[in-house]
């Protein structure tokens, strides 16, 4: 496994590294760099036996990389000296860049001499990397790299903040990415859709990959690493994947389909290198279900990593099954509305000899054959003879025939005890549903009058109208259109993080802020506007 080294500076959480050359078109998961990120616990946890088991865990999963976390923090906000402590940005850049470099150059001698195979030379530190923060943060940087490769032959990368447009949109306010090997990203993108689905997952991928992540690689000629990527075990876990601080219910399958769908998507992209998944405890007894921690250990994602981290990728196809269980299955209701949440039921049993450890796995498609829905259970125990059922939700998105389809297999999904192509039908029917008319636009945040400052998180819905059935924006003082996320943080509405520091055309204000809500033909059919005032 190789060694990768990160440096965790204040508000910068955490890591990573890069994957020797750039891959060429076949650049599938297989060939990436395949790792985890490692926090140490206390300062002494990287030496101990704890840790040492934890790392030989996480070898059996395939990863091929680690990275390892080191908290350098400096003693107030406005410091220049840089030790094992929190806070930026400093009152003097120049001096705060000469002791970060003496720092990050101390960790290249030792990455050169202990032939670490990439370092990340910082993590999230915007204030002190953006080009647009201050103007002497890109010379800086390009200095200090420089530096670094005449001392350290190994790759570098940086971690920038995945950030929605503006402030903390980090990795796109960078301009230091051509003197590095890779594009570092904590990929803490939101996945803002209701329908849990790997499917659907995949599709929030494709169009942050489109329109934020493929124009960065090309503008730049740099492949992409996600230098931290993580999702709790929660039930909203894909709604804000950065936040590790709200609570939420327990839900392994929602984290397993999420890790099924970053793997599945990327699989196919030929600039992507590799991800280090957040994180991966130095406790080996972490993680377990039931828990809500980032952690996939002893998880149904555990045994995702682990298939997708396999030294060649996920074959497509089923293979031929060898074991002796029965599969059948059932749907409530037996033909759902559109849009109404299904209940089906798959029923497993296990004939003659008792089998432990197993995958119970369980998937949709809709009629030409697509994959719409995926689930599954891990570690899955079953005596001789013994039946069990396992209900899984899932919500039509169109009407039409479905085929619930169902296996179980080994561990490590290189097996296949059973496959059932044809477990259950189900057909969906049309439902009565009217798009929201002309209804009324209830703005959360901000308040009409409000005085504003910095990042903002603007909130607004239809009232009465499910978040499916519309598409709501915003634009100030007639500009150009912003689309807004679905949030279910507070209660279901629509939400988008604007900064608007950079609002100074008029002032403090007034500022118009037109929120406009449109249905799925894109006609516009409600409107509302605000007033704000910015203050300094």
């Amino acid at each position: 496994m190789r060694k990768v080294v990160s440096y965790f500076l204040p508000i910068a959480i955490l890591f990573l590294g890069c994957f020797g050359s750039v891959p060429g078109a076949e650049a599938a998961v297989k060939d990436w760099q395949r790792g985890a990120s490692i926090m140490s616990r206390w300062n002494t946890d990287y030496s101990s036996e704890s840790f040492k088991e934890s790392m030989r865990n996480l070898k059996k999963t395939n990863a091929n990389y680690v990275t390892l976390t080191i908290p350098w923090f400096q003693s107030n906000t406005h410091s220049t000296d840089i030790h094992r402590g929190w806070e930026t940005p400093p009152a003097d850049r120049t001096g705060w860049f000469a002791a970060y470099g003496n720092m990050i150059k101390h960790y290249a001698q030792m990455g050169q001499e202990l032939g670490v195979e990439q370092i990340t030379v910082g993590s999230e530190l915007i204030n002190m990397s953006a080009h647009d923060a201050h103007f002497q943060n890109t010379d800086n940087w390009n200095k200090l790299i420089g530096q670094v490769r005449g001392i350290y032959s190994g790759k570098l990368t940086y971690s920038a903040n995945w950030g929605a447009p503006g402030w903390t949109d980090e990795k796109n306010r960078i301009s230091f990415w051509s003197s590095l090997d890779s594009i570092g990203i904590s990929a803490y993108f939101p996945l803002p859709t209701g329908d849990t689905s790997v499917e659907s997952y995949k599709r929030e991928w494709q169009k942050i990959d489109v329109n934020d992540i493929r124009p960065l690689s090309n503008r730049f000629g740099r492949p992409v690493i996600f230098t931290e990527i993580g999702y709790r075990s929660m039930d909203w876990a894909q709604w804000q994947p950065f936040n590790f601080w709200d609570g939420g219910n327990p839900d392994d399958g929602n984290q397993a389909r999420l890790y099924e769908a970053l793997f599945a998507y990327w699989n196919d992209q030929p600039y992507m290198q590799g991800v280090q998944l957040w994180d991966w405890s130095s406790d080996p007894n972490a993680g377990w279900p039931g828990s809500t921690t980032f952690t996939p250990q002893h998880k149904a994602a555990e045994a995702v990593m682990t298939k997708w981290f396999a030294s060649t990728s996920p074959a497509s196809g089923v293979p031929a099954p060898s074991g002796s269980f029965a599969i059948n299955a059932s749907s409530n209701p037996a033909e759902p509305a559109v849009g109404q949440s299904t209940g089906v039921t798959v029923s497993v049993r296990k004939d003659g000899s008792a089998q432990n450890g197993v995958v119970v796995d369980m998937e949709i498609y809709d009629a030409a054959g697509n994959k719409v829905h995926q689930d599954f259970r891990s570690g899955q125990s079953f005596a001789g003879g013994e039946t069990k059922s396992y209900v899984i939700q899932w919500t039509p998105a169109a009407a039409g025939a479905y085929t619930v389809k169902a296996g179980v297999f080994n561990s490590d999904w290189s097996a296949n005890y059973a496959w059932a192509d044809n477990a259950a039908q189900i057909t969906a029917r049309s439902a009565a549903t009217s798009a929201p008319g002309a209804g009324s636009i209830s703005v959360w945040w901000p308040a009409d009058g409000a005085p504003v400052s910095g990042l903002q998180p603007f909130k607004a819905l239809i009232d009465g109208a499910p978040l499916s059935g519309y598409s709501l924006h915003w634009q100030v003082d007639g500009g150009a259109l912003n689309g807004m996320y679905d949030s279910l943080d507070g209660g279901p509405h629509k939400e988008s993080w604007i900064d608007v520091s950079g609002w100074t055309w008029r002032g403090a204000g007034p500022y118009a802020v037109k929120f406009i809500a449109k249905n799925s033909s894109g006609a516009t059919i409600a409107e509302r506007t605000v007033t704000v005032l910015v203050s300094g």
